[in-house]
C-alpha cells in the first residue's frame, strides 16, 4: 500500500521482495502531494474515510492476507491516523517502511497489528 500525502512514493525505492505483491495506491485528489495537502479536521477525516476504504478493499480482494506493506509519504496525524483506524479482528498484520534518504530506498520499520 503507497500513500502518497505529502510526496510521491518512488516505486523504484521499494524493497525487492515486495515487487511481486498487488500494489495499491492512496494520493490526494485534484492535485499533487504536497506538505500542506492537510491542514484542517476536514482534510484528516476525508483522508481518514478513503484509508479505511482501501483497506477494506485490501480485505475484500485479498481475503486471508496475512499482512500489508505500508510505504507512507505522509504527515504525523496521517501516520497516527493510519495506525488508529486498523481494526485489530479483522485487519491483517501491516509492515510499516521508512525512507531512508543517504540509500535512497524504504527499510522495515515497525508492526503494527501484530496478533
Amino acid at each position: 500500500m503507497l500513500l502518497s500525502v505529502s510526496g510521491k512514493i518512488d516505486r523504484n525505492a521499494l524493497p525487492a521482495e515486495t515487487s511481486e505483491l498487488p500494489l495499491y495506491e492512496l494520493t490526494v485528489a485534484n492535485g499533487s502531494p504536497c506538505r500542506t495537502r492537510i491542514n484542517t479536521r476536514a482534510d484528516l477525516e476525508r483522508f481518514r474515510v478513503a484509508y479505511q476504504e482501501l483497506l477494506g478493499r485490501i480485505r475484500r480482494d485479498h481475503p486471508g492476507a496475512e499482512a500489508v506493506h505500508l510505504f507512507a509519504a505522509v504527515p504525523a496525524p496521517v501516520a497516527v491516523t493510519c495506525g488508529r483506524e486498523v481494526l485489530r479482528k479483522i485487519d491483517p498484520v501491516i509492515h510499516v517502511y521508512d525512507f531512508e534518504k543517504v540509500a535512497s530506498r524504504y527499510v522495515y520499520a515497525l508492526k503494527v497489528n501484530e496478533k
